[in-house]
């Protein structure tokens, strides 16, 4: 550009941080705002005693032990899913995999956990399936079962797709230098597939895990009451 060129308005790359940096005030602020509101309304709550009560222990402790599990599961699905859709991309059923792996994004939590409650509730089909193979069973969707249940039908899904990503950024003359030495199975996810997933793997857990911990609806239809969690 000449000296005596004037410069485009906004051209400055300075300019394009006030948008992100707007937004992320904005955002502060109302979380700001909401939490000076709930402390100001918890204001005569003896707060150490509250701290300290043996329930509000037991809760903290229980959503860290459901959040944990339900990372656990769904990454234990997400893994193999990912792994064989980066490894089978031809086959026809891909394409429908991956859309209904999105649906579980987009799909309100009520609408889904009123479809959860259809499948696997006391009036169920695969209840009733239960049932009638293995009497007495036990089996009951409402507490631990069916939060896991629900979170694993949420996040399973979008760990999948994120660790697919991981999956599908694996640089072509790695993979053909792969097959070349004829590597396949255990020896394949161990040499190529892990070290790509392997960076992302710890932001996709703590996405998990915030998720579940701050799961709320959920809790609240299929937790089965403080009595069962």
């Amino acid at each position: 550009m000449s000296p005596h060129t004037k410069a485009a308005p906004f051209s400055h790359p300075g300019w394009q941080l006030w948008p992100g940096l707007l937004l992320g005030t904005g955002l502060l602020l109302l979380v700001a705002l909401g939490l000076g509101s709930i402390l100001r309304e918890a204001g005569e709550l003896d707060k150490g005693s509250t701290l300290a009560s043996s329930y509000f222990q037991s809760v903290v402790r229980f959503t860290l032990w459901q959040a944990f599990l339900s990372v656990v599961l769904s990454l234990a699905l997400a893994l193999p899913v990912a792994t064989a859709l980066a490894r089978y991309t031809g086959f026809p059923g891909r394409t429908l995999i991956l859309r209904l792996m999105e649906l579980s994004l987009v799909l309100p939590t009520i609408v889904a956990v009123s479809g959860i409650i259809a499948v696997f509730g006391r009036q169920g089909w695969f209840t009733g399936l239960l049932n009638t193979w293995l009497p007495g069973n036990g089996w009951n969707l409402y507490g631990l079962n069916g939060i896991l249940l629900a979170h694993v039908f949420f996040n399973a899904p979008l760990a999948a797709r994120i660790l697919l990503q991981a999956l599908d950024s694996i640089p072509a003359p790695r993979m053909r230098t792969a097959s070349q030495l004829g590597l396949g199975g255990w020896w394949l996810w161990r040499a190529v597939h892990w070290p790509a997933i392997k960076p992302v793997l710890p932001g996709v857990a703590a996405l998990v895990f915030t998720l579940c911990f701050t799961s709320f609806a959920i809790i609240m239809t299929l937790g089965g009451g403080p009595g069962t969690t």
